[in-house]
């Protein structure tokens, strides 16, 4: 499955970042979608100071790519500011540490890199790139069915039976359990839930 990438720009560059991106699922969005869509960060291309951007109030990671910005944005940990012109590697570069670094959060965890944090105890475990790809998926949509994540996850055709998605479900838990956190994987026939476990919470 092509690791997903928001690019907020109005800048006529879809072609350029679609051919730096090839192998990435690229999603394209208009500086104002910043405002009024919610987001969970992504990259901004702008090649003018936008006054009317208020990207203080956002606690998403952001990668901001400009020739003149002169707020001070840099002052947010969240919020990395690169000065351009930059050639083509160096872009995708930028973009490729900024991806490794993000942080995805939900609920009582976060996954950095290639761990798995409980947000409140920072008790960790890593886990492998599979099921970083499956926990991320899970997480951002909340309800799914296990032959998506077979065909597109796992690249495995849905008519081939395979227990395959069941031992990385099963790892998961185990390391959500280990770092003491509420989350919850239901598994309901073909379809998996996310949520908290209510008895915890009580």
């Amino acid at each position: 499955m092509k690791q997903e990438i928001n690019f907020y720009t109005d800048m006529k560059i879809k072609g350029f970042i679609n051919q730096l991106f090839k192998n990435y699922f690229v999603r394209f969005k208009t500086v104002n979608n910043l405002l009024s869509t919610k987001n969970d960060g992504g990259i901004i291309f702008i090649n003018e100071n936008k006054e009317n951007i208020n990207l203080m109030v956002f606690s998403d990671n952001f990668l901001i790519f400009t020739n003149s910005w002169t707020n001070s944005y840099t002052t947010k940990k969240n919020i990395i500011n690169i000065k351009t012109p930059l050639t083509p590697d160096k872009i995708v570069q930028r973009v490729e540490k900024y991806l490794t670094n993000k942080k995805v959060y939900f609920e009582d965890i976060f996954i950095t890199d290639k761990n798995l944090v409980n947000v409140f105890s920072k008790e960790s475990t890593s886990i492998t790139e599979i099921e970083r790809q499956i926990l991320i998926y899970l997480l951002k949509n909340k309800q799914t069915n296990k032959n998506y994540i077979k065909r597109n996850i796992l690249n495995i055709k849905s008519s081939i039976e395979t227990n395959s998605i069941e031992s990385h479900l099963t790892r998961i838990r185990k390391k959500i359990n280990k770092i003491k956190s509420n989350l919850i994987i239901q598994s309901r026939n073909d379809s998996l839930v996310v949520g908290l476990n209510q008895k915890n919470l009580d």
